[in-house]
């Protein structure tokens, strides 16, 4: 008899994709085992009218599924790795993170306009502090609106003309086969990505061995580590979802690099760095850029943030 290993994941389309996604690879790695999909309603599917920074604490995709994992109710969970806080609950780890897609920021339009092509007063759709800071440091005479829903309630938005445009991430809409409708990719020079964007990270318990072997069979070193790399960016910056801040890390060769940035909440001032470690040292590159940031005054930025 097959074992069954049970997958928490939330329940909309993009969440489902994602999860389908890691289990064609877990099955093909593992066709003796058996692998099912449990449905978990979080908080944040439950205030979808409400921006996520008015929500409160961090997790709000994440902290009723972590309960069940640590309940024993599932045996892993499927998140967008930006989603996780930074850090997890005692007993819960990160198992695997696959092969990361890209974590650029895109842009959907009416007409397939670019951001430089937008009229001025043009509203822009988005739910994140960072893409709002990093909107209105480009073009400071738009106006940023607050966007929620699953993504085809936000594309709907737009083509109905509630918005003129909304800031995507790239790989959300490469997983439902949407690329096509993005009318820009933004450079991360232009948009520093949020840490952990374009990734899924597979979270299981610490003490589970059986579980987290089978789990990291499908885990791409890599993208684990320049996700690890910006986690401990945003642990050691300890800052929460109200704050605008870019992280992305590359890895070339034996290297490993990380970008990162805390902007002011209206985009009118930045810190910034690159910092750059061995790739086995992701947790070193995420404290450097922390201590660099803060060098900056990063930590007022912070502050100002939080306290809106």
């Amino acid at each position: 008899m097959k074992k069954t290993i049970r997958i928490g994941t939330r329940g909309s389309e993009l969440a489902l994709t994602q999860t389908n996604q890691v289990l064609a690879a877990l099955r093909q790695a593992h066709p003796e085992v058996e692998f099912e999909i449990r449905v978990i309603k979080t908080t944040g599917d439950r205030s979808q009218d409400r921006p996520i920074a008015e929500l409160g604490a961090t997790g709000v995709f994440t902290k009723e599924i972590e309960a069940a994992l640590l309940g024993n109710e599932i045996d892993a969970a499927v998140h967008s790795a930006k989603d996780l806080a930074s850090s997890l609950p005692d007993g819960l780890i990160i198992g695997a993170v696959p092969r990361r897609l890209s974590p650029l920021d895109a842009l959907v339009s009416r007409n397939g306009k670019k951001l430089a092509e937008m009229r001025q007063g043009a509203l822009v759709g988005t739910g994140s502090p960072r893409r709002r800071a990093q909107v209105l440091a480009i073009r400071p005479d738009l106006l940023v609106a607050p966007l929620r829903g699953n993504l085809d309630t936000r594309i709907k938005k737009v083509e109905e003309g509630e918005i003129d445009c909304a800031i995507i991430a790239l790989a959300a809409l490469e997983r439902v086969g949407w690329a096509g409708r993005a009318a820009e990719v933004f450079e991360a020079d232009a948009l520093l990505p949020a840490p952990g964007q374009g990734a899924l990270a597979v979270e299981v318990r610490e003490a589970d061995g059986n579980i987290l072997k089978i789990i990291q069979a499908i885990n791409h070193a890599d993208s684990f580590n320049c996700v690890k790399a910006e986690r401990a960016l945003l642990r050691e910056l300890g800052a929460g979802c109200r704050t605008p801040i870019g992280g992305l890390a590359t890895v070339k060769g034996n290297r490993l690099a990380l970008k990162a940035e805390v902007l002011d909440v209206d985009g009118r001032d930045k810190c910034a760095v690159l910092c750059e470690c061995g790739v086995g040292e992701p947790d070193k590159a995420g404290c450097l850029a922390a201590r660099k940031l803060l060098e900056q005054g990063a930590g007022e930025m912070i502050r100002h943030a939080q306290s809106k």
